[in-house]
């Protein structure tokens, strides 16, 4: 079984599902970049050897064209440079069977792709986009569309959390073939600290982007409340984005600039040094998805403290694991904070993070994926075989 997996755009978990997928299947992926560092294959100059990952391509992005113009036209570019990367890829490696894209937007080609390769493709969708209570980013209307026109042609589409199938349904986009499996984690890197960290203080730790619906501010508002409180608590804050100065002029006037440190991005070594190196972990967002960062920590064996929304609940299953709390309630976050933080004595950290790697780990999501590959394949086998 080879699985060709373009990885997706502007994220660090694409090899996470690289590594998953490599559990059941001949896996090569292709990264898209805007300039070429590797070699060239030997074919086209558009698509190069990607120089970090064994086995890996990388594709030159062709240059966009006006959508509101051209429609589906506009992705023309897209699916012939797609194309002739299969074909080159193919042509070093063997038949490709299934093609394994992310995020319906950069997959809006693959209808095309599949029709012009024969070669069937699923989808893994993360899109928090979809959802109607984002208060970050809503799906316009021509982006329903395009998400109905890539789940209708798929083999298979794959949300990585129950809410977000219910909330792709609720946009009305019935067609396509369903199934959840959720986003792996590195249970080998993300895993507890061999001895846990000295205190006081309480360390927390969050991983986050610097944006309005990630709720930084309240998070810096409820740790302030915590330390008038007269609790000796720091924060780790891993990220970065467009509100740093703001929130660390913010962290400044509060009067917590000895309490909480920024980081800035790490990479997954450095995310989790910092997981280990605390007692619990918060995420104040006004909204999230299926958050990696969460599934990282409890991966760690931290107790965690996260809104109530959207894929959370599916990850943050009940109090042994820590506190949910109302999304966008500054007194519920502070309120959920201070149990975790009382109780630390009470949480089974190798009991969380076991619970982590049974849902999560890369050979529990390989088995999920190796089952659609072989559906996927199955299926295309009892069809005639069209080919470039």
């Amino acid at each position: 079984m080879r699985v060709l997996m373009f990885l997706p755009p502007g994220v660090t978990f694409g090899d996470n599902w690289a590594q998953a997928a490599a559990r059941v299947a001949d896996v090569r992926t292709v990264a898209p970049v805007t300039g070429r560092h590797g070699p060239s294959v030997g074919g086209p100059a558009f698509l190069g050897r990607d120089p970090t990952r064994a086995g890996g391509y990388e594709l030159v992005v062709p240059r966009e064209l006006p959508r509101r113009l051209l429609g589906p036209l506009a992705d023309t570019p897209w699916v012939r440079r797609s194309a002739a990367a299969v074909a080159a890829i193919e042509a070093e490696w063997g038949r490709i069977d299934v093609l394994h894209g992310h995020f319906y937007a950069a997959c809006r080609h693959f209808p095309a792709l599949a029709r012009r390769t024969g070669v069937p493709y699923v989808v893994t969708e993360h899109s928090s986009k979809l959802t109607r209570r984002n208060p970050d980013q809503a799906v316009t209307a021509r982006g329903v569309r395009i998400a109905r026109a890539v789940y209708r042609d798929a083999a298979m589409v794959m949300p990585v959390a129950a809410s977000l199938l219910a909330a792709i349904r609720d946009l009305g986009i019935t067609e396509g073939r369903y199934r959840v499996v959720p986003n792996p984690v590195d249970v080998d890197r993300f895993r507890p600290p061999t001895a846990p960290p000295p205190s006081p203080p309480v360390r927390l730790a969050t991983v986050t982007r610097f944006a309005p619906v990630k709720g930084n501010d309240l998070l810096l508002d409820a740790v302030g409340t915590l330390v008038a409180d007269g609790r000796d608590v720091t924060v780790e804050v891993v990220g970065d984005g467009t509100e740093r100065a703001a929130l660390e002029a913010r962290r400044d006037a509060l009067g917590l600039a000895d309490r909480v440190r920024f980081h800035g991005r790490l990479d997954g070594a450095g995310v989790a040094r910092v997981l280990q190196g605390a007692h619990a972990f918060v995420l104040a967002s006004r909204w999230e998805n299926l958050p990696v960062a969460l599934i990282e920590a409890q991966a760690c064996g931290l107790p965690a403290v996260a809104p109530d929304v959207g894929g959370v609940p599916e990850v943050l299953t009940g109090p042994a694991l820590g506190q949910r709390f109302r999304a966008g309630d500054p007194a519920a976050l502070t309120a959920a904070l201070r149990t975790v933080i009382d109780g630390l004595g009470t949480y089974d950290r190798a009991g969380i993070a076991a619970a982590a790697r049974r849902r999560f780990s890369a050979a529990v999501v390989g088995d999920a994926l190796g089952e659609v590959y072989a559906a996927v394949a199955a299926a295309t086998s009892e069809v005639p075989e069209v080919r470039r």
